[in-house]
């Protein structure tokens, strides 16, 4: 892992209580969720969570210094980004001893030539956790989360409280590689009492325009019995039932919503691994243009393990006309046929191995040559054995390269053996996914800080290191049934019920319009 997180901090006598200074003063890797009252730390549960992000190789490994609990001020911070990249860090402050108008402002980063590297300024608000609709507890403190535009204004400072701001840095395809630099200076008022130096260091590569990893995330729970994606038409006052399934008055808004919310996906690099479940009804034409839109990856056919009977080995007769109806319209289509792909079972494939052979079998029968995937966090190389000749999508939990837990030797060699299957006879391909321990919960809501954005980020750059084609997320519309101003579900952000990530939140609340609704 190349990626480097080094903290810059002020001299403290304790992180743990009321310290000597007025202030505390932070630059921080981008971006933890930081807690609004709670004093800022390097938190053990906190720095578990970012090893649960680490590789098994020296190299691999994200580097950071820790906050020096028995004083000892540590240097300035720097960052590392690729050419055409964004890339940011957070400006933290902690008022200790009076209420001030805060103010911040950040130099161009610029390099020995004067060349500069763009950047935009936020500040973030913070929300107040809640129960959620499992009867989660909320957390123990509001955190930041909304990133609202920064041009300078006053931010009025209460004893005991934390103002953050975000940095984000955008570099050119043709960003001259090297190192630029920035001063960060902090006024109460028009008098200035504080500033740090950051650097960030360009690569001499760029990433591609383009979203490159099959990044894959569900709209509807086709493949678990959670029924979590109600929420976002109740949300907007559409009743839905246990599957999500509306009436037929309120269909021409939940088909808005769903549309949009689709189009907010696929904008951002994610393939929503269904289409809408009308879109195949009402329009076979407009399916088809879907399927085919550049922005998607891949895309799912919606039949798995309910739809079989074991008894006589078999898919039901809905479920054979469903694969039937998307074998029409992309069964002789070479492009969209290597986009579809099918979920059979969820995390079953080492104590259901036979059910998995019997259904892989059928379905071979029904659609050959099929692409499918079976997501497991069992052990490794059993697993991959039972996988191997029934699906062709390589799919472990993240924890299965955690050299943090278990055996290091165990999971170095998962970790070559996943990054070699190139070279394998029958090559898969290789996603891999979170799952809801990585992603963390309200436990780590505990600590001052969340680090759940640094997860957002870091697995992208695995992707790169390991090889890898994808990344495959459980459900993404899990939202609340009602909230206040300024309050999420204690579980958004770090996890969807049982699944993995909450890709919006209501940005209305802070002036911010919605671009496809």
């Amino acid at each position: 892992m190349l990626l480097v997180l080094l903290m810059s901090v002020v001299r403290v006598t304790n992180m743990y209580a009321q310290t000597d200074n007025p202030y505390m003063f932070y630059l921080l890797y981008s971006d933890y969720q930081v807690c609004e009252q709670k004093i800022l730390h390097q938190g053990e549960s906190a720095a578990n969570t970012i090893q649960c992000q680490q590789l098994p190789p020296d190299e691999f490994r994200i580097t950071y210094e820790y906050f020096d609990r028995n004083g000892g001020e540590r240097r300035n911070g720097y960052l590392t980004m690729a050419q055409n990249e964004k890339e940011g860090f957070q400006v933290f402050f902690r008022e200790q001893e009076k209420t001030r108008n805060l103010r911040i402002e950040v130099s161009p980063f610029k390099n020995s030539q004067n060349e500069v590297i763009q950047h935009s300024l936020y500040w973030e608000d913070f929300f107040t956790a809640i129960n959620n609709a499992k009867g989660a507890p909320g957390a123990p403190d509001a955190l930041s989360e909304a990133l609202i535009p920064y041009t300078g204004e006053i931010q009025t400072t209460t004893i005991g409280h934390n103002k953050v701001f975000y940095v984000e840095l955008k570099s050119t395809k043709n960003q001259t590689p090297g190192e630029y630099t920035s001063t960060i200076k902090v006024f109460d008022g028009d008098e200035e009492f504080d500033e740090k130096t950051i650097t960030i260091r360009v690569w001499n590569f760029a990433l591609p325009e383009t979203h490159y990893s099959e990044v894959v995330m569900g709209i509807y729970d086709c493949n678990s019995s959670y029924n979590a994606n109600r929420s976002i038409f109740t949300l907007n006052g559409i009743a839905a039932d246990e599957g999500g399934n509306v009436s037929e008055a309120d269909l021409p808004m939940a088909k808005r919503i769903l549309d949009g919310y689709q189009e907010c996906l696929l904008d951002h690099g994610v393939s929503p691994y269904e289409l809408p479940r009308w879109i195949m009804n009402d329009d076979p034409k407009a399916a088809e243009l879907a399927m085919a839109d550049l922005r998607r990856k891949v895309f799912s056919i919606p039949v798995n393990h309910s739809h079989y009977n074991t008894n006589n080995g078999n898919f039901s007769s809905d479920a054979i006309a469903t694969i039937n109806q998307y074998k029409d319209i992309v069964y002789n289509n070479p492009f969209l046929k290597d986009k579809a792909f099918f979920y059979p079972r969820d995390e079953r494939a080492l104590n259901e191995g036979n059910l998995l052979t019997a259904m892989m079998e059928r379905l071979q029968e029904l659609w050959p040559g099929c692409h499918a995937v079976s997501p497991f966090d069992t052990d490794y190389s059993q697993t991959t054995a039972i996988l191997n000749g029934k699906t062709d999508i390589l799919c472990p939990n993240q924890d299965l390269f955690n050299p943090y837990k278990q055996n290091y030797d165990v999971k170095q060699s998962n970790y070559l053996d996943f990054i070699d299957r190139d070279n394998h006879p029958n090559r898969f391909r290789t996603w891999r996914y979170q799952g809801d321990a990585l992603c963390g919960g309200t436990y780590f809501w505990i600590s001052p800080l969340s680090t759940v954005g640094v997860m957002r980020r870091v697995p992208f750059w695995q992707q790169y290191l390991m090889n890898s084609d994808g990344w495959l997320h459980w459900n993404c519309a899990y939202l609340p049934d009602n909230w206040e101003k300024n309050t999420l579900p204690a579980s958004s952000g770090i996890q969807t019920g049982n699944g993995d990530g909450v890709l919006l939140y209501p940005g209305t609340m802070f002036g911010q319009a919605l671009k496809h609704l």
